[in-house]
C-alpha cells in the first residue's frame, strides 16, 4: 500500500505566506530596505499633510537658519527662507512619481520588446534589434537632456514619458538576453520538440523564469530614475524651480552652498541616498526570495534529464527498469 496522499488545505496558504517571509527576511539588509521603501511610500502619501508648509513665497528673514529643534526649521531652511524639512516631503511625491511612471513604462515597453524579439512569429522586424543596438549605444543622460529641452519637459508627465521610453531600449536588451538564456534550456527545447506554441512557452516557461530578473530590472530602473530625474531638475532642464522636487531643492541652493550652510545640499542629497539604497536591498531581497525554492513543491520539468519533460517522480521511479 501506498502512503496516504496528505490534503492540500489546512493552512498550506497560511505556512507558504510565513515561509515567504521568512525567506525574505533571512538577512537584515532585506528587513532594513522594506522599512526604508515603506517609509518612501508613507512620506509619498502623508508628505503634503505633515509638512510644516506648503512653500508658498519667500521669508529671507529667517533664510539659511541651522537645523534646531523646531518642527519647520528642524534639518534648517535654505536661503529663501524655505524649510528643508518641507522640501524633502513635499518634494518626495514629484520625485518618486515621476521616478516610477518612468520606471513603469520602461519596463512595460521594454519588456514586452524584450520578450517578443526571440519567439518564433515575431510580430516586428529583424531591423527592431539592430535600432535596439544602436540606441543602447548612445548616452542616456545627455540623450534625455537634449530631448527634455527640445520637448520642454518643466511638466512631470513629459519628464516620466521621455524617461520611461528612453530607458525602455535597454530594458528590452536587458529583457531579451534573459528571453534566449531561458529559451536555450532543455525544458523549452523539449517542449517546441513536442509542438508547444509560442503562448504556451510564453505562459509555462518565460513568464516564471523572468520574475527574479524583471524584478532586479524594476528597482535598478527605479532607482536609476529617481537619480536621473534629480539630475535634470539639478541641471535646470527639468521641472521649474518653482516645482518642489529634491532635485531642484539641491539646484537652487548650489551657488549659495560654499558659503559654509552644509544642510542646504546634504539633506536632500541624503534623502535620494537612503530611497535609492533601500530600493536596491528590497530589489535584492525579492529576488532571493522568488529564486529560494518552495517547500511542498516539486519541479514539473526534471532537471538532470536533458531534452525530456518527464516530471522528476517518474524519472525516478523508471530508472530501475
Amino acid at each position: 500500500m501506498g502512503e496516504p496522499r496528505r490534503s492540500r488545505r489546512g493552512g498550506v496558504g497560511t505556512r507558504e505566506g510565513l515561509g515567504w517571509w521568512a525567506t525574505y527576511a533571512q538577512r537584515p539588509s532585506s528587513i532594513v530596505g522594506g522599512v526604508i521603501v515603506l517609509g518612501v511610500v508613507l512620506t509619498v502619501v502623508l508628505g503634503p499633510l505633515i509638512s510644516p508648509e506648503q512653500y508658498s513665497g519667500f521669508d529671507f528673514r529667517n533664510g539659511g537658519l541651522r537645523p534646531q529643534l523646531d518642527w519647520r526649521y528642524l534639518l534648517g531652511s535654505d536661503v529663501y527662507g524655505h524649510s528643508i524639512l518641507a522640501d524633502i516631503l513635499l518634494g518626495a511625491r514629484t520625485t518618486v512619481g515621476i521616478a516610477a511612471l518612468a520606471a513603469g513604462i520602461a519596463l512595460a515597453v521594454g519588456g514586452m520588446l524584450g520578450v517578443t524579439l526571440d519567439l518564433p512569429r515575431q510580430p516586428l522586424p529583424s531591423i527592431a534589434l539592430a535600432a535596439l543596438e544602436i540606441g543602447l549605444s548612445i548616452p542616456f543622460l545627455p540623450l534625455a537632456l537634449v530631448l527634455l529641452v527640445l520637448v520642454g519637459g518643466r511638466n512631470g508627465w513629459t519628464m516620466g514619458l521621455i524617461l520611461g521610453l528612453l530607458a525602455a531600449i535597454r530594458t528590452a536588451v536587458l529583457v531579451r538576453r534573459s528571453v534566449t538564456r531561458i529559451l536555450s534550456g532543455d525544458a523549452v527545447r523539449a517542449a517546441r520538440a513536442s509542438g508547444a506554441g509560442p503562448r504556451l512557452i510564453l505562459r509555462r516557461y518565460i513568464f516564471p523564469a523572468l520574475t527574479p530578473d524583471i524584478i532586479v530590472c524594476g528597482t535598478w530602473l527605479l532607482g536609476a530614475m529617481i537619480l536621473t530625474e534629480a539630475t535634470v531638475d539639478f541641471l535646470g532642464l527639468g521641472l521649474s524651480p518653482s516645482t518642489v522636487s529634491w532635485g531642484t531643492a539641491l539646484g537652487t541652493t548650489t551657488d549659495y552652498a560654499q558659503s559654509g550652510e552644509w544642510w542646504w545640499l546634504f539633506f536632500p542629497g541624503l534623502a535620494i541616498f537612503i530611497t535609492v539604497l533601500g530600493v536596491n536591498l528590497t530589489g535584492r531581497g525579492l529576488v532571493r526570495t522568488c529564486a529560494a525554492p518552495r517547500r511542498g513543491k516539486t519541479a514539473t520539468i526534471s532537471p538532470t534529464v536533458s531534452g525530456s519533460s518527464i516530471p522528476a517522480g517518474e524519472t525516478e521511479r523508471r530508472e530501475p527498469s
